[in-house]
Parts: structure tokens; C-alpha cells; sequence
């Protein structure tokens, strides 16, 4: 039998998926796949797993939210390319961004059943300076620390409404970072609230992005920068703006880049992927065209998914 490897946070989103592992194992044996199951029982398990492992199977999937997706990835990129094998997601978290972005299933069986029917998709990666990496966003500024800060219980009981909990609490703590930001087209300066380099179409499932505006596997990242308001009125247009996706350019700067460059006069915490990155005055990201392959059934679901309004194309 061929060799697969179930990498599993059992404490990710609301751990619905707890009690049917067995039903995902035997959808994997039904498939020819001798499955080997680990648990995560800390940060950075995931990472090592995979790291020390990959080579060894035909197959890895992962179970888990996108921290636990991140540390997986994190560990494919730190193997040799010719060691990666595909990469399958079974969302298990809060938001799933990065399944919204792929129209990943969020129904376990569904997205494992489409594991095997699916094909390999190229997925670009994001490199932080050099020594971290991220699948969908590595971001700084408003309410980036709220999905690493809040609470895990209460992320699994409110879903997204903990995390606009949190961040509600924290309008009155807005902060601007000024900094200069070094890009594949030129140079930006000024005081920012917010910055995102992202591959993603959904940003904590309240900012969306369509093919138009975002393509996963196009070599490129979505470089998002919001200015700091002059007043209130200024942020209810910002985020009214945000919301649907119709720029004010004097406000929220939106281009596409393979490279950026970030220098602040002060330490500036980042995320990448909803975890803590860590506070720098430097950082340099740069994309890796497809350098993860994800294995999924993307026309499974795209019909449906265009009906709802979802999704405009891959």
C-alpha cells in the first residue's frame, strides 16, 4: 500500500472532526493507503513532523486550522523540493481562510473524498525573511494580534464574532507605524495602520477578494496598505471601502508584487497566518511560485459555489 501521513491538531476550531478521524482514516485505507495519524501536542509539532518526515510518504494531510496548516507548510519548505509530497486539507479551525480561497469543502468527508479525486494544484509561498514562512498573509498593525491573542475556547464558541469582539475592544488603541515599504514597482512611505502582503480571497472571512483581485498560483502577492484616518469619518469610509473592495487610493494602497521590503522606526509586530511572527524593524518577504502542491477537487464544488456568489473563478 501506498504511504500516507494525517497530521492532526485535536484542539483546532470547534474539534467537530474528533470524533469522525476513524471514517477519515478508512475513507484514506479505502483509497490504498497504509495512513499514519500523529497528533500535534504543541506549537511547532506540526513543523517538526513534517520536516523529519515528508519523504517518507506519498501524501500528507493536514487536519487543523490554518496555524496548524502553516506549521505543516513550514515544514514541506524546509525538504529539498524533489521531498515535498502533495499536500492535502482537511479545515478544521475558526476562519479556514485559506480553504475559503481554494474552495476547499468544509465538510470533513467531503474534503477528504475530494483529497482523492482532485489533482494537484501549484500553490505559491511566502518567505519572511528567510526563516519563517506563510500560505496566505503575513500582515502587521490593526487587529492582527486579535486572532493569536484571542482566546482559544472563546474563538470556538463565537467563531468570527470573537475575533470582531476583540478587535472592537482595541478601535480606541490605533496605532500608525511609519515606515517605508520597498516593492517590485517602487518605493511607499507614510504612517499605516495596517499592511498585508497576502495570497488569499478572504481575510479573516471579512475582507474578500476575487480572482480578479487575487490568484494563488500567479507568482505574485497582494500588497494591501491602509493610511492612518484623519477621522472617524475617514475609517468608516476605509473599512466601508475594504468591505467592498472599492479603494479610496489617497487611503488603502493595492497592488501586486513578488517582493517587499518593510522598514519601520520601531519594532512592528507581525502575523503570518494568524500566528505571532514575531516584532521586527526589518523584514523582507518574498513569494516562491508553487512551491506547494494542494490536492483537491476544485471543479467538485465551483458550480455550486458560483450559484451561491461565492466564488468567481480559479
Amino acid at each position: 500500500m501506498k504511504r500516507l501521513l494525517m497530521v492532526v491538531n485535536p484542539h483546532a476550531g470547534k474539534q467537530h472532526f474528533k470524533g469522525k478521524l476513524l471514517d477519515l482514516i478508512d475513507i484514506c485505507t479505502r483509497q490504498g493507503y497504509d495512513t499514519t495519524v500523529l497528533t500535534t501536542q504543541g506549537r511547532g509539532d506540526a513543523a517538526g513532523i513534517v520536516r523529519e518526515r515528508a519523504a517518507l510518504y506519498e501524501k500528507i494531510i493536514c487536519c487543523g486550522g490554518d496555524g496548524t496548516l502553516n506549521e505543516v507548510i513550514s515544514g514541506l519548505m524546509a525538504c529539498p523540493p524533489q521531498e515535498r509530497p502533495p499536500l492535502g486539507y482537511i479545515p478544521a479551525g475558526t476562519t479556514n481562510d485559506l480553504a475559503a480561497t481554494l474552495g476547499i469543502d468544509r465538510d470533513p468527508f467531503a474534503a477528504c473524498r475530494d483529497i482523492f479525486s482532485g489533482t494537484e494544484i501549484p500553490y505559491d509561498i511566502g518567505s519572511f525573511n528567510e526563516n519563517r514562512c506563510f500560505s496566505y498573509i503575513a500582515a502587521f498593525g490593526a487587529f492582527t494580534e486579535v486572532s493569536y491573542q484571542t482566546p482559544q475556547p472563546l474563538k470556538n464558541t463565537l467563531g468570527h464574532f470573537a475575533y470582531l469582539l476583540e478587535g472592537t475592544r482595541r478601535l480606541s488603541e490605533l496605532h500608525p507605524y511609519r515606515m517605508q515599504v520597498r516593492h517590485d514597482g517602487g518605493t511607499i512611505e507614510g504612517d499605516f495602520i495596517f499592511g498585508a502582503v497576502c495570497n488569499t480571497r478572504s481575510i479573516g472571512g471579512l475582507l474578500r477578494f476575487d480572482r480578479r483581485d487575487a490568484d494563488p498560483a500567479d507568482g505574485l502577492f497582494e500588497l494591501l496598505l491602509v493610511r492612518m484616518p484623519r477621522s472617524i469619518a475617514d475609517l468608516s469610509r476605509i473599512l466601508a471601502g475594504l468591505h467592498s473592495r472599492r479603494f479610496d487610493e489617497d487611503a488603502v494602497i493595492f497592488l501586486h508584487t513578488a517582493h517587499a521590503a518593510f522598514l519601520c522606526r520601531e519594532d512592528t509586530a507581525w502575523s503570518l497566518d494568524g500566528e505571532d511572527g514575531g516584532a521586527h524593524r526589518r523584514c523582507q518577504i518574498r513569494n516562491n511560485p508553487g512551491a506547494v502542491r494542494f490536492l483537491y477537487d476544485f471543479t467538485a464544488h465551483a458550480a455550486a459555489q458560483r450559484q451561491a456568489g461565492i466564488l468567481n473563478g480559479f
